[in-house]
């Protein structure tokens, strides 16, 4: 049995950013994507701003959207 660790977490935080266009979405998901296939966690934290927009385009399906 081997004792492997547990997911590692990092957390992007954007205090004071108020808009993404579409190519800033996209880079946000694909190295989501690319964190979660090697185990790691990225979660987006506050950008009060966009988590609307973000909720409205369904990108919180994908990308875990922390709201402080």
């Amino acid at each position: 049995m081997t004792n492997s660790p547990g997911p590692v977490t990092h957390v992007w935080t954007w205090p004071g950013f108020s808009s993404c266009d579409s190519s800033g979405i996209g880079l946000f998901l694909r190295v989501n994507r690319r964190c979660r296939a090697t185990g790691t966690r990225l979660p987006l934290s506050d950008v009060p701003l966009l988590v609307k927009s973000m909720r409205v385009l369904g990108v919180d399906r994908e990308l875990r959207l922390v709201v402080r």
